[in-house]
């Protein structure tokens, strides 16, 4: 098939070649635009001959750039993508030359026979993270390795680390760094892979003999670690990238050098480009005690896997049991260094931060709290509660505001996966104790993982490089701008640094651009907090953050305006190179990533906002507090004059219980409208790990046909524990009468369960195909039948992050279907119909403003005053308590309720 393909591509290659130009010369003609007939051309003129000239012209122009576009596809194909350059006006060409090009070379002898790894069981060893600071030899040398050296005897001594992107492989990693996509190999011998390890975005590849990494010379020389890399989003400049990673937007034409294979126009990159960054020098690096290389890892970016063969007494080990190994692994001791005579241990294998085994009886977390924070961009379990449940409310009342067959726009794909890994983190976090209206969250211990949290008062100073107190000074704004604690403390940013803060939606938290005039406010608030020190409400605390170093005299100014001041605290940053600040609260000194430190205390793993997180914590809230909508995939669009919605009286059935579930089904359906439970299976059911089972089933109902590896990074288990939990799902489900399996085994490599396999939330579709809107409603009637109560009630703590999207849509498609069927009903004086579906829409969305409205209505018109008194009082609390506006048909409609009339209004 590959070599048809092949064959294929080159015919059509060398039709365009050779084709086009010996068809302009047997029917062009470029006679009518001589220069003798340019007069008539101008006179206007125009005969069919001068249309053929123009279409030779614009055909030749064509071939000579489409000549160009194959020139340059097959200089980059020979290089291997290391020399490329892009031609101007050939953007719509150039793909076309490139995909052929592809065919052709994927079909020469010896690229045949390397099947690519979707075509059958994914067989590219996933990425693992690995610290920069690990040598080559290290890794190489693990248990289970191979070492390069042996692997490939011409590698270099060149190394480097490549961090993975959003949708990359081995193979596309090796084609692009070596030239040559066969080697993903040597990555996974050097790296310690196995099939079973998962692969996910941001973690880092050590890349032996990478030719474009700068050779280690010199005995003992460090290894050299490779650039950053990012991806071009919409709306990307390198001046843009150069201000938000480098610090500097001054510094883009390094990027712009750095990536000259690539970047032809600087003005002009394209979205989803892969950008190598230059290195980030920091300024005014902190002097500890000198680490020996291997004596400590980076809980950020690893988390080993393997055990030292002979660990010594007076030696920190380099790694921690895995939990796969003993059980009871526990994180990185510090940064004590090993002493100088001590024995070094052996090396130990560094592998990916696999998910803690799944115990016989365990349905809950999946993932020990170190590999997701090592996905959660810095952030801490109790920080990512503080925002999960500040974005859940968000969400809720953007939905209980929404209109009529309208769905808010939602986050992107890479902002939603972090929001799924910081719900995961919430449901194993710790609540923090002892709190005020100051606390911050800064941190969690080392060994049981608790947060660490910060009263603020007076001056609070943060030490260390400029990039880590920066992105530590954002968790401090993200945790008062999110804590529910902190919802009376008014928080002041100031500067540029931390601009991106007011993008967390917080009405208590102000930007000041200039340190200087905030000082000089801050300076007069202190003064009256003084004077009315006795009468201040212990509640109303304020908070200023500095992003910027400040100058000796607005160091002074500060301590002067802070020190005493009732109610009031600053947060400053610091480096190790200025002089030290004489009088302070409290000093919070940030070695690395992984060690930070309050005073002299314990050290502490800090809560570091990075790029990542900053623009995921940006888009979810825009998308969670946006008022822009798009037309509901479950609405379809206006009926055409004349024609009527069809509604006649529904025939309802009462129920014994909403809860009841009807589990005499002929084929495995899975329940989500409510209790979540996987009814009609033909098999046995599985005596553990149940909820997990029935998690599958529901991916693997959303997404069909995909991968395994792409089905442990949604679902964030190891591939040991997903492998387990398929075989019993396979069982529980059984098969049909032919013996052909309800989950097939995936000899493709892509996963998909038999058409039999189903859910209620697929019949509820199957009903409103034709969308809400022109549904008859004995089918919407069908459809609120199915409903039990909320959708996924009783998700099980850890599980089901991924579909947050997918439950907000099962949710706004009932209150939708209610709400339509209720109107109808309403309209024709059939109030019991429209009581009862707006009960079944309020079970699903009890706080929504428009069912609320529609019931005071019902109730009202059935003169139940009480009840309709009730639900007013109801509405209007909701209001107020989230500090939101009633819309004005409400308004109308409570005034109508309670006071029998509607206020006059001018017209």
């Amino acid at each position: 098939m590959r070599l048809l393909r092949a064959l294929g591509a080159l015919v059509a290659l060398t039709a365009l070649l050779v084709g086009v130009p010996a068809a302009l010369f047997a029917w062009g003609d470029l006679g009518a635009l001589a220069p003798s007939r340019w007069g008539t051309l101008w006179s206007g003129a125009a005969t069919a001959g001068t249309v053929i000239a123009v279409v030779t012209l614009v055909g030749w122009a064509c071939w000579v750039l489409l000549m160009v576009s194959t020139v340059a596809e097959v200089v980059a194909t020979l290089s291997g993508d290391r020399v490329r350059w892009r031609v101007p006006l050939t953007g719509w060409v150039q793909p076309i030359v490139a995909g052929l090009l592809a065919a052709v070379v994927a079909g020469l002898p010896g690229v045949a026979s390397m099947e690519r790894f979707g075509e059958h069981e994914p067989m590219t060893p996933p990425s693992i993270a690995v610290p920069s600071s690990v040598a080559e030899s290290d890794v190489a040398a693990a248990p289970g390795s191979i070492r390069s050296s042996d692997a490939e005897p011409s590698l270099s001594s060149s190394r480097s680390v490549h961090v993975v992107a959003d949708g990359e492989e081995l193979w596309t990693i090796a084609e692009h760094r070596y030239g040559d996509g066969q080697r993903w190999q040597q990555i996974a011998e050097a790296n310690g892979l196995t099939l079973d390890s998962p692969i996910l975005p941001g973690m880092r590849l050590v890349l032996p003999g990478d030719p474009q990494a700068q050779a280690v010379t010199g005995p003992g020389a460090p290894p050299q670690s490779a650039p950053d890399r990012v991806v071009v989003r919409a709306g990307d400049s390198l001046w843009t990238i150069a201000e938000e990673h480098l610090g500097d937007p001054e510094r883009w034409p390094e990027i712009a050098d750095l990536n000259r294979t690539l970047i032809i126009d600087p003005d002009e990159i394209e979205v989803g480009w892969t950008i190598v960054l230059p290195h980030t020098e920091e300024k005014d690096p902190p002097s500890p005690a000198p680490i020996p290389e291997d004596s400590e890892q980076d809980p950020r970016q690893a988390e080993p896997t393997g055990t030292p063969a002979h660990p010594s007494a007076t030696s920190t080990p380099t790694t921690m049991a895995s939990p796969d190994a003993t059980g009871a692994g526990q994180p990185p001791s510090g940064n004590t260094a090993a002493p100088a005579t001590s024995p070094a241990p052996p090396p130990t294998q560094v592998g990916p931060p696999s998910a803690r085994p799944q115990s016989e009886t365990d349905d809950a977390p999946l993932f020990t709290r170190e590999p997701l924070r090592l996905l959660a961009g810095g952030l801490t379990a109790a920080l990512a509660a503080a925002v999960s449940a500040g974005l859940a409310v968000r969400h809720r009342i953007q939905s209980d505001q929404r209109d009529l067959g309208r769905r808010p726009v939602p986050a992107g794909e890479s902002s939603r996966r972090l929001e799924a890994v910081w719900a995961a983190q919430a449901d194993e976090a710790t609540e923090p104790s002892g709190i005020t209206g100051t606390t911050v969250i800064v941190g969690e211990t080392l060994d049981e993982q608790q947060p660490v949290t910060l009263d603020l008062t007076g001056v609070a100073v943060v030490r260390g490089p400029e990039a880590l107190t920066r992105d530590l000074l954002g968790a401090v704004c993200t945790c008062l701008a999110s804590a529910e604690w902190s919802a009376t403390t008014e928080v002041v940013v100031v500067g540029r640094g931390l601009a991106w803060t007011t993008a967390l939606d917080s009405p208590m938290l102000r930007y000041a651009p200039e340190a200087a005039v905030e000082l000089r406010a801050a300076a007069e608030r202190a003064h009256h907090r003084r004077v009315a020190a006795d009468e201040l409400d212990a509640d109303l605390a304020e908070v200023v953050v500095f992003a910027d170093l400040l100058e000796a005299d607005e160091r002074d100014l500060l301590i002067e305006v802070f020190e005493d001041a009732p109610g009031m605290a600053a947060v400053v940053i610091d480096n190790p190179g200025r002089t030290p600040w004489t009088r302070h609260g409290c000093v919070i000194r940030v070695d690395d990533e992984a060690t930070a430190r309050v005073g002299e205390g314990a050290p502490f793993v800090p809560c570091l906002v990075g790029a990542p997180a900053r623009r995921a914590l940006i888009d979810l809230h825009a998308s969670a507090t946006s008022t822009e909508t798009t037309r509901a995939p479950w609405w379809a669009d206006d009926p055409p004059p004349g024609v009527s919605t069809i509604h006649n009286p529904p025939d309802i059935l009462e129920e014994a219980s909403m809860t009841a579930v009807d589990a005499h089904r002929d084929r495995p359906t899975l329940l989500l409208l409510g209790p979540i439970q996987l009814v009609g299976t033909r098999g046995t059911r599985p005596s553990r790990a149940v909820k997990a089972c029935e998690e599958y089933c529901g991916w693997l109902l959303e997404n069909p046909g995909q991968s395994s590896q792409k089905m442990a990074q949604s679902l964030m288990v190891a591939e040991a524990t997903r492998r387990s939990n398929m075989s019993r799902l396979r069982v529980w489900l059984g098969a049909d009468e032919r013996g052909q399996q309800f989950l097939p085994e995936a000899y493709t490599g892509r996963i998909q369960l038999h058409p039999a396999v189903s859910s209620d939330w697929d019949e509820l579709q199957l009903l409103i195909q034709a969308g809400v809107n022109r549904t008859p409603s004995q089918a919407l009637v069908q459809a609120l039948q199915l409903v039990r109560g909320e959708p996924l009630a009783d998700a099980a703590p850890g599980l089901w992050h991924w579909a947050e999207q997918w439950r907000r849509d099962m949710i706004a498609t009932l209150r939708d279907i209610a709400l339509v069927l209720a109107q109808r009903s309403f309209d024709s004086d059939d109030l019991d119909a429209a009581r009862w579906a707006l009960k079944r829409g309020l079970a699903c969305a009890p706080t929504d403003e428009l069912l609320l409205s529609m019931m005071i209505r019902v109730e009202h018109r059935l003169g139940n005053r009480g009840e309709a008194e009730r639900l007013v009082m109801l509405v209007t609390r909701l209001a107020r308590t989230r500090g939101y506006d009633l819309r004005v048909d409400t308004v109308m409609l409570i005034q109508e309720v309670m006071e029998g009339r509607i206020r006059a209004r001018k017209a």
